[in-house]
């Protein structure tokens, strides 16, 4: 066994149960099952009104932001960012709505 195996080895068995372990503490509830991430691109995509400004905000590139909301749109099952983003602002809306009734 090489000096690189003997190290990762213990590593590798390992990483399934801590890769399960860390991506439920990471699971949020967030409306369609989008991840944390795609959740804060679309908030911002929503607020600030463009990729752009999104990217920006985030220090990261356009085309960064375009690939996040491009996943964000296939979990929600919306045909266009626009058709994302309005969907994500109506659910927005209407969660804001049910906590101030609440309260």
């Amino acid at each position: 066994m090489n000096p690189w195996d003997q190290l990762i080895g213990p590593v590798r068995v390992a990483a399934p149960e801590a890769r399960g372990r860390v991506h439920r503490e990471r699971r949020h509830r967030t409306p369609w099952g989008v991840t944390p991430g795609q959740a804060e691109i679309l908030e911002l995509v929503t607020e600030l009104g463009s990729n752009r400004a999104a990217a920006q905000r985030l220090g990261r590139s356009v085309r960064t932001i375009e690939e996040q909301l491009y996943r964000a749109r296939q979990r929600m099952g919306a045909r266009s960012t626009l058709e994302a983003v309005l969907m994500w602002d109506r659910q927005r809306r209407q969660a804001q709505d049910t906590a101030r009734r609440e309260s």
